[in-house]
Order: C-alpha cells, then structure tokens, then sequence
C-alpha cells in the first residue's frame, strides 16, 4: 500500500514536471511568434501604389527644379536702373533694330505727352527711359532701365511700395511695331500714377509713335544718377 501511494506521488511529480515544461514552451513559441510576426502577403494593389509613388517622385523633383530655375530666371529678368556712366558705355553696342525716339501727345486736348528712348543693345536686351507728361503739370519718369527683350516684347516690373490699387505694382508691357511702341498694362499691374511713383493722374500705357531710328544723346535721357 506504502508503495503504491509512493508511486502514486511520483507521478504526480512528473506530470506537473511536464505540465510546467509544456507551458513554458507554448509561452516561447508565442513570445517568438510575436517578436517576429510574418509579413503581410504583398497584394496587387500594393505593387500598384509601389509603382504609382515610383512614377510620382521623378515628377515631383522635376517640378522642384523647374519651380527653383524659374525663380532664378524671374530674378535676372528684373529691371535694373544704370547710371550715366554705364549708358555711355551701352550707347557703344547700339544694335539698331528697335534703338530710336517714341513720342506721344493726347490730341486735341494734349494733356497727356510721352517720350520713351529706348537703345537696343542685343537680340535679348534694351534700355529705355520713359517721360510723361499728365494733368495740372503733374509729370511721371522712369529712369533708364535694363530689361529683358523677348521677340518685340519687353516687361517692366518694380513695386514701389505703394498701399492700394487693389494691391497693384507698376508693371506693364512695351510692345514695339514697325514705326511704333505700344505700353499696355499686364494683369496684376498698372501703367502710371501711384504705384509707378508718377505725379497724380499721370499714365504711360498709350502707343508711341516712332520719330527717330537715331539713339539719343546722352543728355536726352533720364537718368537716376
């Protein structure tokens, strides 16, 4: 009887022994298991968007470049005033073409007159100085600036810092014909008066007729410096 009780006992030992090593198995498989789940099967639509962003991303990065060279291209494109001394020096590359004297006189009243000189100095560049003449002797000037020549088309841009006007900035188009040079606002821009830094009711955007292939003499243009 003694005997059986004792092995009754030892069995019970063992199979908690067993029951303890089995647990801890099952609880290292889980702990693996999780520590290191399997990945997700790669579906269809997973390799669509893979392709998709791949498409995307050249796209984007080509924007970025063009965003960053237009700015930089728009940078050099501003007018830039010159003095005396550096006219003197760009009367001497005087190419013809556009190079000559525009007038314009409102008819019949006459309130309103313009003379824009202009010197070409290459196929992608011109100087022009611009007078006008407005109401109550109110007057208007532009003193001789570099811009960019694209074709028979000039831009002139500068903020004066001027509150109003819808936000408008001095900008507008010079645009030159045969025997004559048009100034005509762009959008987002106006042709004269405040925002120019022009006298009170002062505007340049008329058609100037051409009366002169001749550039100027130095003393004829309005200069800064």
């Amino acid at each position: 009887m003694k005997n059986n009780k004792q092995r009754f006992a030892t069995f019970l030992v063992i199979l908690m022994v067993v029951v303890v090593a089995l647990v801890g198995v099952g609880v290292y498989v889980y702990v693996a298991k999780n520590a290191n789940p399997k990945p997700a099967p790669i579906t269809k639509q997973d390799v669509n968007q893979q392709a998709t962003i791949a498409q995307i991303k050249p796209q984007v990065v080509q924007n970025v470049v063009t965003n960053e060279v237009a700015k930089k291209e728009t940078a050099t494109a501003m007018p830039e005033e010159v003095t005396k001394n550096e006219l003197q020096m760009e009367l001497q590359k005087n190419i013809g073409g556009l190079s000559g004297s525009y007038k314009y006189q409102s008819i019949p009243s006459g309130d309103f007159v313009g003379t824009l000189n202009v010197l070409q100095t290459s196929d992608s560049d011109i100087i022009f100085s611009l007078f006008a003449g407005g109401p109550r002797d109110h007057v208007g000037i532009i003193y001789a600036t570099k811009v960019k020549l694209n074709g028979n088309s000039a831009i002139y841009e500068k903020d004066f810092g001027v509150t109003g006007w819808d936000g408008k900035i001095c900008k507008f188009e010079i645009l030159f014909n045969e025997n004559s040079a048009a100034i005509k606002e762009v959008a987002g821009g106006i042709a004269g008066d405040s925002p120019c830094d022009f006298g009170a009711g002062v505007m340049a955007d008329f058609t100037y007729s051409k009366i002169s292939n001749d550039v100027p003499e130095l003393s004829k243009w309005s200069l800064l410096f």
